[in-house]
């Protein structure tokens, strides 16, 4: 055997440090992703019920558009006489001088959510958990219809039965 030879492996042994790569990765993503979405969902305990905010109209003062999370909109409402401005996340497609009602905590105008079109952050977790799983299992996948492959390409040509790669 030369140093360019691929290392000989057996073939069961290869297949469970896969799974069990794969495993691992999978907890991984539902571990990070789920403690992301409930620390989220926590955190977003006073803004999910609506009937206990107040609702105001605001208007759009600016937006700020970012790469895989929602969008901010900035918005500015009245309460208790004066004006508060606040950055809320959703994908609404609102512009800027737009109209929009939001609700607040009576107890801290600054917490604040859009009516219609919020987007809360443990929905954003929640799909990057499902984009995770769903790219291991395409490798997963891509692994496992791989695997054969290379092993259909070795023959046991030694005397002593070893298998030997034949570069197909």
């Amino acid at each position: 055997m030369t140093t360019l030879d691929p290392p000989l492996v057996g073939r069961s042994g290869r297949k469970r440090r896969v799974i069990r790569v794969m495993v691992i990765a999978a907890l991984a993503v539902i571990a990070v992703c789920g403690i992301g979405a409930a620390v989220s969902w926590w955190q977003l305990q006073d803004l999910r019920d609506l009937d206990r905010l107040r609702q105001t109209d605001g208007q759009v003062t600016g937006e700020e558009y970012r790469r895989r999370l929602p969008d901010l909109v900035e918005v500015r409402y009245p309460v208790a006489g004066r004006q508060v401005i606040a950055e809320i996340p959703g994908d609404v497609g609102l512009d800027e001088g737009d109209s929009v009602e939001v609700a607040y905590v009576p107890g801290d105008p600054e917490r604040v959510r859009l009516v219609d079109g919020w987007e809360p952050a443990y929905t954003t977790w929640l799909e990057h958990g499902a984009i995770g799983l769903a790219a291991l299992a395409f490798v997963g996948i891509r692994e496992a219809i791989g695997t054969g492959a290379r092993w259909r390409g070795r023959t046991s040509s030694h005397s002593d039965g070893t298998p030997e790669w034949s570069g197909r």
